[in-house]
């Protein structure tokens, strides 16, 4: 059963300002293969950014819970959200965070944000004016309002956040977190908007011909008891080189790697190095 969670502070909330500018950034994205068990994800998503107004943002500490019991056996994700904003003149006015995903079986929430701050938050000169969670289905999932009262330089704000995947083990998923300040120049209202992404892939790399192709980039993987092998592949031109670096976040098993190189019409390869 789904319930709809919503909270607004009266007197809190202030009129929203008319914003001359808004600059959207880059994209950030992590992706990683649904595991059959509990993973800590090995990767961090953060983003920096220097004009007028000083911002880093950052996911960081994500992990996933294969089948949560507190959750009626759902698997879930949650992970932590940081943002910094300071400014020499004027003020960080808001910080917006919205979160959606265009699949309807998911849900998100803030772990026990009824008792704000409580030991999950650790907000600086912001105050929570409004907030949902719970939201049901596709699109928006949850959102969190966070406003600067006293005018100051400089918020901070860490906080964290659960993503429950009410989905089959084959479903693939994809987040969007998106981060929003909001800031006085001194003279009008700008916007910055920061997207995030962490997408859950479909374990389906099992074999030679269902192998995953990859560029250049960060990939996060999985492979344990039940799922021992993966494959992944690359496409060369003649005399072209490329690096490989693995690096294991867990010790519990040995990793053997295999790297081949074929040629596009054949099967077996030319060269194995193990």
């Amino acid at each position: 059963m789904s319930v709809l969670v919503a909270f607004r502070l009266s007197g809190v909330l202030r009129e929203q300002p008319t914003i001359s500018m808004t600059t959207v950034l880059d994209s950030v994205k992590c992706g990683f293969e649904r595991p059959d068990s509990d993973f800590y994800v090995p990767c961090r998503l953060n983003s920096s950014y220097a004009n007028e107004i000083e911002l880093n943002q950052e996911i960081i500490g994500i992990k996933f819970h294969r089948l949560n019991w507190w959750l009626d056996d759902s698997d879930d994700v949650f992970f932590t959200i940081c943002v910094n904003a300071s400014i020499q003149t004027g003020f960080p006015y808001s910080v917006n965070i919205t979160i959606r995903e265009e699949y309807e079986n998911s849900r998100v929430y803030f772990d026990e944000i009824s008792s704000w701050p409580g030991i999950f938050y650790n907000p600086e000169n912001l105050t929570l004016a409004d907030y949902a969670e719970f939201l049901q289905g596709t699109g928006p999932k949850a959102f969190m309002t966070l406003v600067n009262n006293n005018f100051s330089k400089s918020v901070h704000f860490d906080g964290k956040i659960f993503w429950v995947l009410e989905s089959a083990q084959n479903r693939t998923h994809s987040l969007e977190v998106g981060l929003d300040v909001v800031y006085w120049n001194g003279t009008v209202y700008k916007k910055v908007v920061q997207p995030f992404f962490i997408e859950i892939a479909h374990d389906d790399n099992n074999s030679f011909q269902t192998a995953a192709e990859i560029h250049e980039g960060n990939y996060s993987g999985y492979v344990g008891a039940n799922d021992p092998i993966d494959y992944y592949k690359i496409y060369l031109t003649p005399g072209q080189e490329t690096n490989v670096n693995i690096n294991a976040t867990s010790t519990e098993h040995v990793a053997i790697i295999i790297v081949s190189v074929y040629r596009p019409w054949e099967t077996a390869p030319m060269r194995a190095r193990e």
